[in-house]
Formats: structure tokens, C-alpha cells, sequence
């Protein structure tokens, strides 16, 4: 779940939480009609913090739609959506502020949770072939990046990539021919059949594996009514599964040449 939006509402709330109580803004000074200066500005700080508090109420809820139907996930937010509700029915800044010290301890448990079950995407595949190694790599160090960033879309895009790279050099050691110079636009589905012909087995897996990276890459090229977005998981798994795929590729056992 995307926690960044959740986190900056917060902070606004505690912010305009504490910029009240240094001024010692009380939230009934928001009903105050009175013209003057510092009846005005006192009036406004109180808005603030009642549209600080609506506007995390709001966050809250869209990231409801988000967690995990029927697990703890979801049942921590709900409980936060519960805290707010008492927030926003507070009649001092106390209340507020209790309610978003809660907050924030429960959404450092629910960022813990949900990184405790997303494993890190590994950035080395140690038997890749030294004249690709370095360019996997990277691909793989911005794999990370376009993940921890939730560019899930450049994820699937970029195991492509290094797919292609994979299977150009398996089919080089295979037959010296180099189709990366010969044949650049050789596609992912084609280069497994020309492995084959050469009796070189690959993961069977990764004829799906293909078709949701054309699905993404089609998409990216061609305006449709419905694009394809992966989802965190599916491009979490997309991404280990792609280096599973190509270090079986590469490793003396598993994946390789036919005897």
C-alpha cells in the first residue's frame, strides 16, 4: 500500500495542531464571526485544523480501498478511520492531537507489516556471463528503484529488457550467431523458439512471464480504453521471477542446454 499520502496528511495535522496551540486557538474560535484581526486569524488557524483532519480522514479511507480485504492490514486501518472519526468529533486540540500521536504509532506498525512482506529485489545474479553482467545489473539496480518508487508499469517494461539481454546471450553461446546484431527486433517469444530449435530448454513459466510484459509494453505504445497497471504484487513477483528465470539460465544445473 502506497503510505506516503497518509503520512503527509498526518504531518499537515500536527502541524496545524501545534501552530493552534502556540497561539492558543481553541476549535470553537472556527465559528467566530467577529471582524476584527485577531478574531479573523484565530478563526482561520481553527479552519485549518478542521480541514487538516477532513482532508486525513479522506486519505485514510482511500487507502482502505487498498489494504488487504479481511487481513490485519485491514483492520488496522479501519481502526484508524475509527480513531479519526473521533478526531473530527473532538471539542478541544488535546483530542486532535491525541488522536494523531495514535495515528502515527499505527501507521508505523502498518508500514512495518507491510514491509515485513515484500522481500527486497535482489540487484546481482552472480553466474550471469561477465559480458552482460554489468548491464543486468543495473537493469536490476533501477528494477529496485522503479519499485520502491511504485513505477510498477517501468518494473514489468524493464524485465523485458533484461529478458531480452538474458536470452540474446544464451542464444550466442548456443550457436555463436549474435541475433542482438543481426536480428535487434527479434521478439521475447521468438528467441525461446529459436532456443529451442538449438535444444536449449527455458523456464516454461516464461511464456506468461511474455505475455504480461507485451500486455504492458502494447499499452505503453498504443492508446487503449483500458490500460494495463500491475499491481505491487504482480510486479514484485514479475521482477523475482525474472531473475529466477535468468540465473536458471545461466547456472550449471536447472534450465540449460540438452545433453
Amino acid at each position: 500500500m502506497a503510505f506516503e499520502p497518509l503520512k503527509k496528511a498526518l504531518g499537515n495535522v500536527r502541524f496545524s495542531v501545534d501552530k493552534a496551540q502556540a497561539a492558543n486557538v481553541l476549535l470553537a474560535d472556527a465559528n467566530n464571526k467577529a471582524l476584527d484581526f485577531q478574531a479573523s486569524r484565530r478563526a482561520q488557524i481553527a479552519k485549518e485544523v478542521i480541514a487538516s483532519v477532513a482532508a486525513l480522514d479522506k486519505e485514510a479511507k482511500a487507502l482502505q480501498l487498498l489494504a488487504d480485504k479481511d487481513s490485519e492490514s485491514e483492520m488496522r486501518v479501519i481502526g484508524m478511520i475509527k480513531v479519526l472519526r473521533g478526531m473530527k468529533d473532538a471539542k478541544d486540540m488535546i483530542g486532535i492531537r491525541d488522536g494523531a500521536h495514535l495515528l502515527r504509532n499505527e501507521l508505523s506498525d502498518l508500514e512495518a507489516q507491510a514491509n515485513e512482506k515484500i522481500s527486497p529485489i535482489p540487484t546481482t545474479v552472480p553466474v550471469l556471463p561477465q559480458e552482460i553482467r554489468l548491464d543486468i545489473q543495473s537493469d536490476l539496480a533501477e528494477i529496485r528503484r522503479c519499485f520502491d518508487a511504485e513505477c510498477y508499469r517501468s518494473v514489468v517494461i524493464l524485465c523485458g529488457r533484461v529478458l531480452e539481454v538474458a536470452l540474446h546471450r544464451k542464444y550466442f553461446d548456443a550457436t555463436g550467431n549474435d541475433l542482438m546484431e543481426k536480428a535487434p527486433g527479434t521478439g521475447l517469444g521468438n528467441l525461446i523458439k529459436k532456443l529451442a530449435e538449438h535444444s536449449v530448454v527455458v523456464d516454461p513459466g516464461l511464456t506468461n512471464q511474455i505475455h504480461l510484459i507485451n500486455q504492458v509494453r502494447v499499452n505503453s505504445v498504443h492508446v487503449k480504453k483500458d490500460a494495463f497497471s500491475p499491481t505491487k504484487d504482480q510486479a514484485h513477483a514479475m521482477a523475482l521471477y525474472t531473475i529466477d528465470a535468468i540465473r536458471k539460465l545461466f547456472e550449471n544445473r536447472g534450465f540449460n542446454s540438452r545433453p
